[in-house]
């Protein structure tokens, strides 16, 4: 996952429609208390940008007003699984280090400028069969991890089309809104003046 601010508040919205599929709307006017799980919110980011180990975002972030404290939290976790980082937690779980070695030898290839990106998933596959890095995964499942790597990269790519799709859009609405209040003001000072020349005639 790429680094997104908004995990808390999009955690927020996926946890209250689990539990309202979960649990019997009916118990909820009950005077016995309702059980729910315990959630754990954790995300895994192996985005590009340089970002710690781990590190904590709160739905609390996204409040507009920071000078009153708000009665609700939620916390996500966000993991970083790029190669180098989260040492102990890689040698714990096999698979997750050959997924992020294989992210970084893809990533390697592909920013050579030298070979296009499928080129570059299927070199970083021969590269981890080659150290005995999942061997028997990636041989048997070569076609449906490039299909995967390819599908994610489009996604990326259409993910920062839209970003800046946003950005441009919100920035066209902040110019339009001064504009707006530009002519306002004109208008206001013509009106003025205006005002003062047919006092000044009389």
């Amino acid at each position: 996952s790429t680094y997104n601010p908004n995990m808390p508040l999009r955690s927020f919205f996926y946890i209250a429609q689990t539990f309202e599929k979960m649990v019997d709307q009916k118990k909820l006017y009950s005077p016995i208390r309702v059980p729910i799980p315990t959630p754990k919110f954790v995300v895994f980011y192996n985005g590009t940008k340089d970002q710690p180990d781990r590190q904590y975002m709160n739905l609390s972030d996204s409040y507009t007003n920071k000078k009153i404290p708000g009665d609700m939290e939620l916390t996500v976790t966000m993991l970083n699984i790029n190669y180098g980082h989260n040492a102990e937690l890689m040698k714990k779980c096999e698979a997750l280090n050959g997924y992020s070695l294989y992210i970084s030898k893809f990533r390697e290839y592909n920013e050579s400028g030298k070979f296009t990106h499928s080129e570059s998933a299927e070199r970083a596959l021969d590269y981890c069969i080659k150290n005995n890095v999942m061997t028997e995964f990636f041989r048997e499942r070569r076609k449906e991890v490039v299909g995967v790597i390819l599908e994610v990269t489009e996604e990326v790519i259409r993910e920062w089309i839209q970003e800046l799709e946003f950005v441009n859009r919100e920035q066209t609405e902040i110019i339009e809104a001064k504009l707006k209040e530009i002519d306002e003001q004109a208008e206001i000072i013509t009106a003025k003046e205006k005002e003062i020349d047919e006092q000044a005639e009389i």
